[in-house]
């Protein structure tokens, strides 16, 4: 039996199972602002959030998680006191109703559906009238993820209407 155990340990190695785990670099610490900024978040109080992660920003204004933090409270904001499940429902096509669609698919998780509202709403708009709907793109990129499948795709096609 020790000589199975062994074998079974040198077969391991050989592959590259040492019996360690790498541990992970820890995060690191969020700087003063960015952690007022949660805190404000925690209570609900998201104008001071927004002007937290503003002051972050003229900080450093490369700073992503900054900027990615300002368009989830923009977010946060422009949903605050609405009823999301009536909004996703709506059928509502003037600009201003399909934005708030597409905030409150993004917000419930069907950022697919919302990135594909807001293409049609892009397409049909006069091109010197569109700059607040690629705004919007970008702040909803930020706030689903650059990474995510359905920024990915609705990028690419909103590249497309560009060129």
């Amino acid at each position: 039996m020790q000589q199975i155990i062994e074998r079974v340990l040198q077969v391991g190695k050989e592959n590259g199972l040492t019996g360690t785990v790498k541990v992970a670099e820890p995060e690191p610490e969020l700087s003063p602002t960015h952690q007022q900024a949660f805190a404000a978040i925690e209570e609900n109080n998201y104008p001071l959030a927004r002007s937290l992660y503003e002051k972050a920003l003229v900080e450093n204004p490369n700073d992503q998680l900054a900027e990615a933090g300002l368009a989830q409270i923009k977010l946060l904001i422009r949903l605050e006191g609405k009823d999301l499940p009536s909004l996703v429902s709506s059928l509502g096509q003037d600009t201003d109703a399909v934005l708030d669609r597409v905030d409150a698919l993004v917000a419930t998780g069907a950022a697919s559906a919302g990135f594909e509202q807001l293409l049609v709403l892009f397409e049909s708009t006069a091109k010197d009238q569109r700059e607040p709907i690629r705004l919007r793109f970008v702040e909803l990129f930020l706030v689903v993820g650059n990474e995510d499948p359905a920024v990915i795709k609705a990028r690419k096609n909103l590249s497309l209407l560009l060129f």
